[in-house]
């Protein structure tokens, strides 16, 4: 007599995989592209704006590297300058995501490590 798992445990195994893949395809696609845009609005009467926010600052980090990056900058007198408040806030926002990304790309490693057991 052999000790063959029941079918519902098969079935039940089965679909706990495919649920795994699908999160890790999830994961690895978020991996591709990290993307940081921040936008300002005006706040009028103590309500948010959010439908004609304007973007300030925009970095986006291709997986390969490749960057681009618009930063906020201002005219003082003919002369374009940056923005350093407004940079400052950005790129705050911009490490928060890449330190993100960097904790999601372990618990990716440590899932692959764990399904090659």
């Amino acid at each position: 007599m052999t000790n063959q798992p029941a079918p519902q445990t098969t079935n039940d195994l089965r679909q706990a995989l495919a649920s795994a893949a699908q999160k890790l395809a999830a994961a690895l696609n978020d991996l591709q592209a990290l993307e940081v845009i921040t936008r300002g609005t005006e706040i009028k009467a103590g309500k948010v704006d959010d439908k004609n926010a304007r973007l300030i600052a925009s970095t986006k980090i291709e997986l390969d590297g490749d960057t681009t990056f618009t930063i906020p900058l201002r005219d003082e007198d003919g002369a374009l300058v940056v923005d350093q408040s407004l940079l400052e806030v950005h790129l705050g926002s911009v490490q928060n995501a890449i330190d993100y990304r960097q904790q999601l790309l372990e618990m990716v490693v440590d899932f692959v490590r764990q399904a090659r057991r």
